[in-house]
């Protein structure tokens, strides 16, 4: 028969509370210290980032990656896309490249990478492969690369673009070959150049050193969707006042179809349906100046313009048109008034846009400078 010497219990009793002890501090007893009820939200299935299926849906919400898109203030439209084709709005959220429905939810993360930083991604017209600027350095710009992506595999590659620092990939031409972008050289002078996305061919598109501009400051470029002719936004030499620009590559006429007072030209979008424009400008952003900027729906034929948006403590930054020129969308900052990031979707068919619907996202997601486009 056993018998307990003395002390043994005790020493015994002693051991098993350390152990119970260091099973509570390292969580592997299934507690964590916390007696609180977990939150309807922490029992969500959470999605793999890596995952690049369909987002699931729950409760209204589209749940992808572990990020929230809250429900929009309106009943979004139901968007059909032609022949089979999908219409979807390319994204940037910063490390990450994502596609969202223009009813508003996440569909797809193209890419995803915690090296670097990617901005101004824009579709290819055939929504087969895109282009974007990274920086895997710093967050500054202008970027010091421009990648070509593959919509469906995500794979980047590096273009062979001449200039040194780029601004904005911009966009494409027509049939898909190259990409029109601004960029600055090592004395800080811009030109807008093209890279052909095939033969890495790269050289000047238009060259400003004829042109009455500053070229200490030229920004987005953009062709027409249909036409022969390039936007761009600058200031005239000898200015303070930005401008927008025409340039007739077929006449070889420059044309200053809009000027502002404002201290920031953002964005500019080009309607394929006819002569509109669509430009975010404001006092500008910065980390210390969150300032007001407003959305212009301009009309370069009849010298025109219009205010379609403003907001105090609101900016829109990247702005782009539906296929087929009736819808408008552009992100917005919305972190000052509700600490969220938004995009916008105008119905622009007639001279009153009107708002259909805003998506509204947690401020930490921040979907910016829309590419919409038809994706197969």
């Amino acid at each position: 028969m056993n018998h307990w010497k003395p002390g043994q219990f005790a020493k015994i009793l002693l051991a098993l509370m350390l152990i119970v002890a260091l099973l509570v501090l390292t969580g592997c007893g299934g507690g964590t210290g916390d007696t609180t009820a977990p939150s309807e939200e922490s029992q969500e299935e959470v999605v793999d980032r890596d995952d690049d299926e369909d987002v699931d849906r729950k409760k209204g919400f589209a749940h992808f990656a572990d990020e929230w898109v809250v429900p929009t203030i309106q009943p979004p439209l139901e968007f059909v896309g032609n022949d089979g084709f999908d219409e979807q709005i390319l994204c940037s959220t910063g490390p990450t490249i994502v596609t969202i429905s223009p009813e508003g939810d996440f569909l797809r993360r193209i890419v995803s990478s915690g090296k670097g930083y990617y901005d101004y991604p824009v579709l290819s017209p055939d929504g087969t492969r895109f282009v974007v600027n990274a920086d895997y350095h710093e967050f500054i710009e202008p970027w010091e690369m421009m990648l070509l992506g593959d919509m469906d595999t995500g794979e980047l590659i590096e273009l062979e673009a001449a200039g040194d620092y780029y601004y904005y990939p911009a966009s494409w031409n027509h049939d898909g070959t190259k990409v029109i972008y601004t960029a600055y050289d090592e004395d800080w002078l811009a030109n807008i150049y093209y890279v052909d996305v095939d033969t890495m061919e790269s050289g000047i598109f238009l060259d400003l050193a004829e042109l009455p501009i500053d070229r200490e400051v030229v920004e987005t470029a953009k062709l027409h969707p249909n036409k022969n002719i390039l936007y761009f936004i600058a200031l005239p030499e000898g200015e303070e006042d930005y401008g927008v620009f025409k340039y007739d590559l077929d006449e070889g006429v420059l044309e200053q179809v809009w000027t502002t007072e404002e201290e920031y030209v953002y964005d500019i979008a080009i309607s394929p349906r006819d002569d509109l424009l669509a430009i975010s400008a404001g006092m500008g952003i910065t980390e210390e100046d969150m300032s007001t900027m407003g959305l212009y729906l301009v009309y370069p034929e009849e010298n025109k313009d219009e205010l379609l948006f403003w907001e105090e403590d609101v900016q829109p930054i990247g702005v782009s048109f539906s296929p087929c020129g009736k819808y408008l969308a552009f992100d917005a900052d919305t972190r000052v008034i509700e600490n969220t990031w938004s995009i916008y979707i105008y119905d622009v068919d007639g001279r009153d846009g009107k708002l259909i619907t805003r998506y509204i996202y947690d401020s930490h997601i921040e979907p910016f400078s829309p590419s919409w486009g038809i994706i197969p």
